[in-house]
């Protein structure tokens, strides 16, 4: 995960040149607030 000015990015830490995917503030929030504790 890296923190970006507006938001987050993530991506697997075991395919470093995969994908990337981007969400701003409000998406991360979702993203974090709907996983099971």
């Amino acid at each position: 995960m890296a923190e970006l000015h507006n938001g987050a990015a993530v991506r697997d830490r075991k395919d470093r040149s995969g994908p990337i995917l981007a969400l701003d503030a409000e998406g991360w929030r979702s993203s974090v607030n709907s996983q099971d504790p």
